[in-house]
């Protein structure tokens, strides 16, 4: 049953049982849905507080908490509220494969729907885009990896001299680093962002649950070692790792801070990238 239950799925159900719920104590909708929002508001606010002064060494001023704040909320209701409630379709295109073709791969308790907003300012600028989506919640991290490979596979048929490029989010960026090192045979460009490349403490809290992508995201757990490993040996498949001083899950920030090129943010939290410009200009600027 655990294998069955998918991200999107569990997001409507969580939503409703929420909002049921609060209806049922409430007796009102509209102030059910305010309260959700609220609580959502309360929790990311507490998260961004412990991370921005206590655990991250970037230390920000308030007016900087307050702009992470805000964004971690927005991005937070824009995904688990929204985009990712949609089906995979709504997100894709028809267009045939172009020759700059850029695939796009989510993070935890994440879908296609997160990518979708970077995915239609990368067609504007003539790249062909599609996404890999992880089919089980609790799903490893290999079979992440191996949906990238497929997926790359497909794109190579239907346009063999494609210039293929991978984005890919938080976990997504661990699943392309072994894709890159231990699958893939012909080498692609790839830009990490906010991935926990060297683990987040917050993946033991999580494994708890019996998440195998969390588990293998464990600082120091051997699936990061033997990841390192493959890597050693291999001189030609470099990547960008993009990361915040002020991530708010992966923990501590700089645990992000890893790959043959970084890009350092400021003040950026960790969902914000889903909604960031500016972050989206610099994934412009190193597709090139």
């Amino acid at each position: 049953m655990r294998n069955l239950l998918t991200v999107r799925l569990a997001l409507w159900a969580w939503l409703l049982a929420e909002a049921g719920l609060l209806y049922w104590i409430i007796g009102d909708l509209t102030w059910a849905v305010a309260s959700m929002l609220l609580l959502r508001f309360v929790a990311i606010g507490a998260l961004s507080a412990y991370t921005s002064f206590y655990l991250n060494s970037q230390v920000l001023n308030t007016k900087q908490w307050l702009l992470l704040w805000l964004g971690e909320w927005w991005a937070f209701v824009l995904l688990f509220m929204g985009l990712q409630l949609l089906p995979k379709n709504w997100h894709e295109t028809d267009i045939p494969v172009g020759q700059k073709h850029v695939i796009l791969v989510h993070g935890f308790f994440c879908n296609a729907g997160m990518w979708s907003p970077l995915a239609r300012r990368l067609e504007r600028r003539g790249y062909t885009t599609s996404f890999v989506e992880m089919t089980a919640l609790f799903g490893s991290l290999n079979v992440l990896a191996d949906n990238l490979n497929t997926e790359l596979k497909q794109v190579e048929q239907e346009r063999p001299s494609v210039d293929i490029s991978v984005v890919a989010f938080s976990m997504g960026g661990l699943a392309a680093r072994y894709c890159l090192a231990n699958l893939s045979t012909n080498p692609f460009r790839l830009i990490t962002v906010h991935s926990p490349h060297k683990g987040t403490l917050l993946a033991g809290y999580i494994e708890k649950l019996g998440s195998r992508s969390a588990k293998q995201m464990a600082p120091g757990c051997d699936w990061l070692q033997s990841l390192e490993i493959a890597e050693a040996q291999l001189v030609d498949r470099p990547f960008t790792a993009i990361w915040s001083t002020n991530d708010t899950i992966v923990m501590p920030a700089n645990n992000a801070c890893y790959g043959h090129k970084t890009i350092e943010e400021v003040g950026k939290g960790h969902l914000f990238a889903v909604v960031d410009w500016q972050l989206h200009q610099c994934i412009f600027t190193e597709l090139g």
